[in-house]
């Protein structure tokens, strides 16, 4: 399974990246929506961990343009905004789950399995 990590915080990315792919997932970590957005030209994704607040954009607008090029992307926005509103609009736009920071990994990690088998068990994978 493939796993994009949208964080522009280093340490997190990076810390997120290293969690995910010690328990067996394929990560590719993208700290801009400009970055994110290329890794998504060249592959698909299983699910995206999407930060709302990037320095060129945000999470919102990258959920939008992949539900609508594969609307079966998993999506888990990851972000400091607990404003309802902001809860609101990600589930809306089609996300799976909507975390807020601060988190701890290992329950983040099991939310991530969880989802990841529902969808494989859906797809017969």
């Amino acid at each position: 399974m493939r796993i994009l990590v949208v964080e522009d915080d280093q340490l997190l990315n990076k810390t997120l990246s290293y969690n995910l792919s010690a328990v067996g997932y394929s990560v590719d970590g993208a700290m801009s929506k400009a970055v994110a957005i290329r890794f998504l030209e060249k592959q698909d994704y299983d699910l995206i961990v999407l930060d709302v607040n990037l320095p060129d954009g945000n999470g919102f607008d990258i959920c939008h343009e992949v539900k609508e090029r594969r609307p079966d992307t998993a999506v888990i926005f990851l972000t400091a905004n607990d404003m309802e509103s902001d809860m609101l609009k990600g589930f809306e736009l089609g996300a799976d789950d909507y975390v807020t920071k601060p988190f701890p990994i290992s329950v983040f990690q099991k939310k991530v399995s969880a989802l990841l088998n529902r969808i494989s068990a859906q797809s017969g994978g």
